[in-house]
């Protein structure tokens, strides 16, 4: 699990960050590809009964605490459904799994700007931020929704209006594109009876 990990957590970078977008396809392959043995293993009724068999007294404090909130995860991903209802479960999360990065694709490219009424709504940032921005063809200065522009821009100008200006930027990017994703999830709580009292267990897990 922890190679699986290491593997997501690289794969998710470079799915965001690489300037180069055949990259950027790899790493989301490497990702959904990655995600297919994860689910397998949280799914195994082997492991889930190892993990239960175990003798709190006979393991340390830390080792027991891991083997439990394994068995939690795995009940959440779905161990303790039927084969037929496992399947469908790993269809469901492949097909979610899709959707996330869509709606990351999505929310990645669609890349908004605003423009400065000026050089001084530069005032608080870095000099080599204010070097890196400087007036466009058009005679302005332009502050895109890129997170290298966002977070320092945001984090460091002194000026109220344009920070504000940005984060409604920020905020309304991949309109109305995502709402046709969020769509397609609504769509995937049509779960027969008994599919919907074992999430409905799952939900109470998760709140508890």
């Amino acid at each position: 699990m922890l190679e699986l990990d290491n593997v997501v957590g690289e794969a998710s970078l470079f799915s965001q960050v690489h300037p180069d977008a055949a990259v950027r396809r790899t790493a989301e392959e490497f990702l959904r590809e990655a995600d297919q043995p994860r689910t397998g293993l949280l799914h195994s009724r082997r492991i889930y009964a190892a993990l239960g068999a175990l003798d709190q007294s006979s393991v340390h404090p830390v080792a027991w605490r891991a083997a439990m909130l394994t068995r939690q995860d795995m009940r959440r991903a779905g161990v303790e459904l039927s084969d037929a209802q496992r399947r469908r479960a790993r269809r469901l999360r492949h097909d979610l799994v899709e959707l996330e990065q869509e709606f990351a694709r999505n929310i990645r490219d669609d890349v908004h700007h605003i423009q400065l009424t000026g050089p001084e709504e530069l005032d608080g940032l870095p000099s080599d931020y204010v070097a890196a921005h400087p007036p466009g063809q058009d005679g302005q200065i332009h502050i895109t929704t890129t997170y290298p522009d966002y977070y320092p821009f945001m984090t460091y100008a002194s000026s109220e209006r344009a920070r504000i200006a940005l984060v409604h930027e920020f905020y309304n990017r991949a309109v109305p594109s995502n709402l046709d994703v969020l769509r397609k999830v609504s769509g995937f709580n049509k779960f027969t009876q008994a599919e919907a009292e074992m999430f409905r267990k799952f939900t109470h897990l998760m709140f508890s």
